[in-house]
Parts: C-alpha cells; sequence; structure tokens
C-alpha cells in the first residue's frame, strides 16, 4: 500500500494517516467478507481500488475547498483606504468648493450641467426637458465646465501655495 501511494506522488508524512484512513473505510463497508472473497478477484485489486478512489475524493475536495475559500476571501476582503488624513480634507474642501462653484451657476446653466453630469443625459434630451435648442445646451454646459475648471486651477494655485 506505502508504494502504490509513494507512486501516486502522496507526501511521505502524509502516506501513514492515509492507510489509516483507508482501513477505516474498510471496516466501515458492508459485507466486506463478500467483496474480497477469492470468488470476486483479488484482495490486492480490491484494496488499491479502494486507495485510489480515496485519493480522487481528497484531491476533488482540496479543489473544492480552495474555490471555495478563494471565491469567499475575494468579496470579503475590504479595499484599505491608504490615503491620508490631509488628503482627505482636501478632498472634502475641494467637493466643497465644487459644490458652492454649481450653485452659484446661472440657473440654466446648472440645471443643463446637472443633468448630463449626474444624470447621464445627451444634449438632445435636456434640450427638450429645458425647452432649449441643442445649441444652447452646449453653450450652457461649456460655461458651467469653464467655471469648474477656473475654480479647480484656482484650487490647485492656493494648494501649490500651502505646500
Amino acid at each position: 500500500m506505502r508504494l502504490f501511494l509513494k507512486g501516486r506522488l502522496v507526501p511521505d508524512q502524509d502516506i501513514e494517516e492515509l492507510i489509516q484512513e483507508l482501513f477505516t473505510r474498510l471496516m466501515s463497508v458492508e459485507a466486506l467478507e463478500k467483496k474480497t472473497s477469492e470468488s470476486t478477484g483479488s484482495n490486492r485489486a480490491y484494496l488499491l481500488t479502494m486507495a485510489n478512489n480515496m485519493l480522487v475524493d481528497l484531491l476533488r475536495k482540496s479543489t473544492l475547498r480552495k474555490t471555495y475559500s478563494s471565491d469567499r476571501a475575494g468579496p470579503e476582503v475590504e479595499p484599505v483606504d491608504e490615503r491620508t488624513p490631509e488628503q482627505i480634507v482636501a478632498a472634502q474642501m475641494e467637493l466643497e468648493v465644487m459644490k458652492s462653484v454649481i450653485m452659484e451657476m446661472r440657473p440654466t446653466w446648472r440645471q443643463a450641467f446637472v443633468l448630463h453630469r449626474f444624470r447621464n443625459l445627451r444634449y438632445e434630451d435636456i434640450a427638450l426637458e429645458m425647452g432649449m435648442t441643442v445649441k444652447q445646451v452646449e453653450n450652457a454646459i461649456a460655461q458651467a465646465m469653464k467655471r469648474i475648471r477656473k475654480a479647480k486651477r484656482r484650487m490647485d494655485k492656493a494648494g501649490s501655495k500651502l505646500c
């Protein structure tokens, strides 16, 4: 039995454990005497078949456990936020500035910008909703973006002066 398991590339430290498992399974087989009698064939063939089936079972369990553990580990791993508290505060301040810039825009610019950027509407749909032409919507969004870019540049300059 040891030679058979070594031939199947079972590590030496696991062979004794597998032999014990094999004999435990043999003891639980019903009508073992009948299955291993001379009339059914070789006792050795029966033992080797059981050992081979046991190895196949172990391989399947191992593969299943690896798959299961990798599936479980994937979604549960929370991404680590590697930003510093200073970066988080700076981002929050930037959001507040952008929000104030958007709120200070002309109402038509603000509405067109919000519909386009936050609701993902096309220019044609915005034009229908606001009662404007597509060209007017394009102009309103361009003006809104111009204001936002200008505010962003001011914030970047102020940030570079602080460093």
